[in-house]
């Protein structure tokens, strides 16, 4: 499981010391209410999934528009820390104790970070007792605005005892604050990809439980703007893209290396998914007294997990054309399942001559695919992706695979989907990809002067 975000960025600062006042950056209380807060930030009993919102695989200016990437669990994560001789220790149990807050009787002063989850909303749930009713609230800091005078302002946002707190997506926030002397487990419930934006702080917060304010209406302000990149416009293949008649070639370690990794037999060989971290192509806000970490440590890594899921490739006859047959897919297992459709592939049995209008590519990591019985054989186009990330005409490349072998494919790479030799009635293959599941599809035919063609 990965770290959380907050692990990541705090266990690498350190508590500054506080030469007066005039340092630190003076934040009131407001409880978390309706009427007291208007987006960004709610309430929550029990933990929802289906409440939380996951979000598409962003678009990289200048590239196609990706398709999904919204998929994977929500995990929970434990997040450990306790108050200390009044510093605030996270996380416990390290070689070195870091404290992230200092309080001194009502007074608390935060000098964490802050981050903005980039591909869903995260939830923040702490641990529950039935005893001493108030001392389970908690605080989280957030970036505020006033409804009324339009000024912008870093707000602790109060959690009553017996709820958590739902983030939504782009909203910078710090760590939550507990408020009672003991220990205290968090679960945070995030996406496995678990992507951030980071940030710290120009000074640290201080607030005073006693400064609770119930009378100033609060927009919560989104750091990050999702919006900030245009994908590539009227893009279009060249017309002679797909001119020409390629010839097949049978995969070997030689001719293959350039487009992936020949696995010579699926049933010795253990897939690991290489996941592409989450796109750094939205763009940060800014916000009086938080700035950005350094580029480097700006975004973080994203982890995922891998979704394997099955799916059927049959030749169906052609409705009216007798000799022309076409690939009809039924989706088995996964995100597939139930799901059937005609991906453009067909083979004129006058000519020997197979089409693809199709080609696709995964921008969120890599690609394996085999035939689930080892006996199959399959056929499958490729294409290298140039700066831009558009297919190479002349990298088109069509290949066989024999009995037990499979394609792993790096991210970005262009191919077909997997096709069956014409002499066979049907293949059942499994790919191995991202959770994530973003996926770039590219209409040749539609762009170009027609499908890709090939004869064995």
């Amino acid at each position: 499981m990965p770290s959380t975000a907050f692990f990541r960025q705090l266990m690498f600062q350190r508590f500054r010391a506080v030469a007066s006042g005039s340092d630190m950056t003076s934040v009131r209380i407001t409880p978390l209410k309706d009427s007291l807060v208007e987006n960004g930030v709610y309430l929550a009993h029990n933990f929802d999934a289906a409440t939380l919102k996951k979000l598409d695989w962003p678009v990289v200016e200048g590239r196609r528009f990706p398709e999904g990437g919204n998929g994977g669990e929500f995990l929970p994560e434990p997040l450990k820390m306790e108050w200390k001789h009044g510093k605030l220790i996270f996380p416990i149990g390290g070689d070195v104790e870091i404290p992230i807050a200092v309080r001194h009787g009502d007074k608390i002063t935060y000098d964490g970070g802050f981050v903005a989850q980039l591909d869903s909303d995260v939830a923040y749930f702490p641990e529950k007792h039935l005893i001493n009713l108030h001392s389970k609230d908690f605080l989280i800091f957030v970036c505020a605005q006033s409804t009324v005078t339009g000024e912008k302002e870093f707000r602790a946002i109060r959690v009553p005892h017996g709820y958590g707190i739902v983030v939504e997506a782009f909203v910078a926030h710090s760590t939550p604050i507990p408020l009672h002397d003991n220990d205290v487990e968090f679960k945070v419930y995030h996406r496995s990809a678990n992507a951030v934006a980071q940030f710290r702080l120009s000074s640290p917060l201080v607030t005073h439980l006693s400064d609770v304010d119930e009378s100033t209406t609060l927009i919560i302000t989104k750091q990050v703007d999702e919006n900030a990149s245009e994908p590539k416009e009227n893009v279009r293949l060249s017309p002679d893209f797909s001119k020409g008649i390629h010839k097949v070639e049978a995969a070997t370690q030689a001719n293959f290396c350039s487009y992936g990794l020949l696995v010579e037999d699926h049933h010795d060989y253990k897939e690991e998914v290489h996941h592409v971290a989450w796109p750094a192509s939205t763009k940060l806000i800014n916000f009086p007294g938080l700035e950005l970490q350094d580029y480097e440590d700006e975004f973080s890594d994203c982890r995922g997990e891998a979704l394997v899921q099955d799916f059927r490739m049959t030749w169906e006859q052609h409705p009216v054309e007798r000799l022309t047959k076409n690939i009809r897919f039924n989706g088995l297992t996964g995100s597939f399942a139930g799901a059937e459709g005609k991906p453009g592939v067909e083979f004129d049995a006058t000519t020997g001559k197979y089409s693809s209008s199709l080609l696709q590519t995964r921008p969120d990591g890599s690609f394996y695919i085999h035939p689930i019985q080892h006996k199959n054989h399959f056929l499958m186009i490729f294409a290298k992706p140039d700066a831009s990330g558009e297919p190479i005409k002349d990298s088109i490349k069509v290949f066989s695979f024999g009995p037990g072998q499979g394609a792993r494919i790096p991210p970005n790479v262009w191919h077909s989907v997997p096709i069956p030799f014409a002499t066979e009635e049907y293949v059942e293959f499994r790919e191995t990809i991202s959770e994530t599941n973003a996926n770039v599809v590219l209409n040749v035919e539609f762009e170009s002067s027609g499908p890709i063609e090939f004869t064995i």
